[in-house]
């Protein structure tokens, strides 16, 4: 794991637990990968539940902005990350606009559905012989580098986190949920 996470960032992730197991309920309880310990860990991931320094715009908040950056064909620096979940504008700008990202359940339900989902049945039908592990770490790496990029990198017999942040995104997620199914198990209300 790149971090173990801070008390700061359990009391947030504690506070929001609740939204994210209904929108699990509501749009992810057909596949089993997808629990409470992935989402709290890609969460973890991306902003330390809001609490990654000065990369996210709003300390603690959902309704905090990351990724702070000029990409290729912009004119000046922006916001890419939106939230807690750093969906990015780019390739969910009508989610984006809609302004629910700020909205902890309405977020994890359309990572959900329209990211995690999404990029599972892609990498399935195009790898039919994938191991269900294997399957769901291609998932988290496309989840932070895009489902088209995690087809291409294992077309060419690379590593799955070729394309991603760090080189190490669902392998660093991956443990993190460890880490939280852990917390998670000794967690007292």
């Amino acid at each position: 794991m790149n971090h173990i996470p801070s008390e700061k960032e359990k009391k947030t992730a504690s506070h929001h637990l609740s939204a994210l197991e209904d929108a699990i309920i509501e749009v992810g309880a057909d596949y089993d990968f997808i629990c409470p310990a992935l989402l709290l860990a890609i969460v973890s991931r991306e902003t330390w539940w809001g609490w990654c320094g000065k990369s996210y715009s709003i300390p603690g908040s959902p309704a905090g902005r990351g990724d702070y950056s000029k990409r290729a064909g912009e004119i000046s620096s922006r916001y890419h990350g939106f939230g807690f979940f750093q969906v990015d504008i780019g390739a969910h700008e009508n989610f984006i606009n809609t302004g629910l990202w700020t909205v902890p359940y309405e977020s994890a339900k359309y990572v959900i559905e329209h990211v995690l989902i999404h990029s599972y049945k892609y990498l399935e039908s195009n790898f039919t012989d994938f191991e269900k592990p294997s399957l769901v770490g291609a998932t988290v790496a496309a989840y932070n580098a895009g489902p088209g990029r995690i087809r291409q990198s294992l077309r060419n017999g690379d590593d799955v986190d070729r394309y991603t942040a760090g080189h190490d995104y669902s392998k660093d997620v991956l443990s993190l949920r460890e880490w939280w199914a852990a917390w998670l198990s000794n967690w007292v209300v």
